[in-house]
């Protein structure tokens, strides 16, 4: 096949795929030519190589000594370090963005927040200029890639845990699994509101950061019960939730066809999500008059008031002049 031309990468894939076929994701994963043979012990991997080499061979194709490696503890692949402890970001690879768009967020615990000052030059109508703010993101971006956490690796007996939180200006997740008594975290999202997006009330963002994660994290979450954690009292009602109307529906809508329970927990247990969304919240409750399902599910508390504080104030004016129609019975008038 000629080089340069539009489709080769596809082609090529197509016919690796045809001839590992029943081995990918068993044995092997693939990505045109980079291929990795696993195994849990010397003997299954040597099998697994076998199994490969044979399928190759009935292909008639050749593989270069030179860029062969065997039975490595920890290899580089498309851009990550993988090993039996979980996978990390190679530290060879440490451009933030690439053709706009980060691959590499699921290792950056606070993304949102480190990328703001560049993700506003990426906005409609808005004025390019590079700012300190912007370099010092840009350097920040490229030491927390450098110095990403290794994400563990999923499984299929353990069940996950979601935990979501919501800012002005950003939301955030963590994805995670209890594994042999030890929470362990599997990924890391992070996004940057849209400016209309900013302007939601706090529990349509704490809403829009569940719907937006779960729908990131379907692959994992589809199919089996897990467990969302928030730090926003009032999405207790979500499941239950009698008559929901235009947006909240149809988020509702989509989170009926996943199986999870949710759990609140509060803010100071929750700054693993909380990071990720930064900054804080400017309110704990909804108070706009166009979010009705906010304030009906709004709980407020308010002390009982005793004699000494009413006698206390008898000699405030203010208090005697709405206290006097009372205490001239002017409802019976």
């Amino acid at each position: 096949m000629p080089f340069g031309l539009a489709n080769s990468p596809k082609t090529f894939e197509r016919l690796m795929e045809i001839v590992l076929s029943g081995l990918q994701w068993e044995r092997c994963l693939v990505y045109l030519d980079d291929i990795i043979v696993f195994g849990k012990t010397f003997s299954e991997t040597l099998n697994n190589l076998s199994a490969v080499f044979e399928r190759f061979r009935k292909a008639n194709l050749k593989l270069k000594a030179k860029n062969c490696f065997f039975f490595q503890d920890e290899i580089k692949y498309l851009g990550h370090v993988v090993s039996e402890r979980g996978i990390k970001c190679d530290p060879e690879k440490t451009t933030p963005f690439e053709n706009g768009q980060n691959r590499k967020v699921k290792f950056i615990p606070s993304f949102s927040e480190l990328s703001f000052p560049l993700n506003q030059l990426t906005r409609k109508n808005w004025k390019f200029k590079w700012t300190d703010d912007c370099e010092n993101s840009f350097h920040k971006l490229k030491q927390a890639l450098t110095s990403a956490p290794i994400l563990a690796y999923p499984t299929q007996n353990d069940s996950f845990i979601l935990d979501t939180d919501a800012s002005l200006y950003g939301i955030g997740a963590v994805l995670s699994q209890v594994q042999n008594g030890e929470e362990l975290v599997i990924s890391y999202g992070s996004k940057t509101l849209s400016r209309a997006q900013t302007k939601y009330c706090t529990t349509y963002r704490e809403l829009l950061a569940v719907v937006t994660f779960v729908k990131q994290f379907r692959h994992f979450l589809y199919g089996r019960q897990f467990l969302i954690r928030i730090d926003h009292s009032s999405l207790i009602w979500l499941k239950n939730f009698k008559e929901p109307e235009g947006m909240v529906a149809r988020w509702i809508s989509l989170l009926d066809t996943y199986d999870f329970k949710i759990k609140h927990r509060r803010g100071a247990a929750h700054g693993n999500a909380d990071a990720l969304s930064r900054q804080i919240h400017v309110t704990r409750h909804c108070k706009r008059p166009d979010c009705p399902q906010c304030i009906e599910n709004t709980e407020m508390t308010v002390g009982a008031i005793t004699q000494k504080e009413i006698s206390s104030d008898e000699n405030n004016e203010l208090n005697n002049e709405l206290m006097r129609p009372i205490e001239s019975n002017w409802l019976e008038q």
